[in-house]
């Protein structure tokens, strides 16, 4: 699995500096790796196991820090191109974006939190 985790990666980052420069495009494709080694570190102590449903969780969620990555990068971007120092771009761009990035997150938590009150295979 770590292989194939790598690959996407890889993958990721090649499709990435299409549109990016080379350094953002590292750091957005690092959170792949990331989010989901730390998912699977985490699984055991919430008492659950790597299965199907959880697979998909992942895929879901890979997909929204992926988005939230390009949306921070490029908004730091940006404020370097205005001709802020790199620690004053990074501080103002994650700053403006913050509360609407923590909407999307919130927003997909409660579209999905009833699954968590199910019983049986949903639940």
């Amino acid at each position: 699995m770590t292989n194939h985790i790598m690959l996407k990666t890889d993958l990721m980052l090649s499709y990435l500096t299409v549109f990016f420069n080379l350094n953002t495009s590292f750091w957005i494709a690092m959170g792949i790796p990331i989010s989901v080694f730390g998912v699977i570190w985490l699984l055991p102590n919430f008492g659950s196991t790597l299965n199907v449903i959880s697979l998909m969780a992942i895929i879901i969620v890979m997909g929204i820090i992926v988005d939230d990555a390009i949306i921070v990068a490029e908004n730091i971007a940006q404020k370097r191109e205005e001709g802020l120092s790199p620690i004053d771009a990074a501080i103002t761009g994650v700053d403006e974006v913050f509360k609407p990035v923590i909407t999307t997150i919130l927003t997909t938590f409660i579209a999905f939190a009833p699954m968590y009150f199910m019983s049986g295979v949903m639940g």
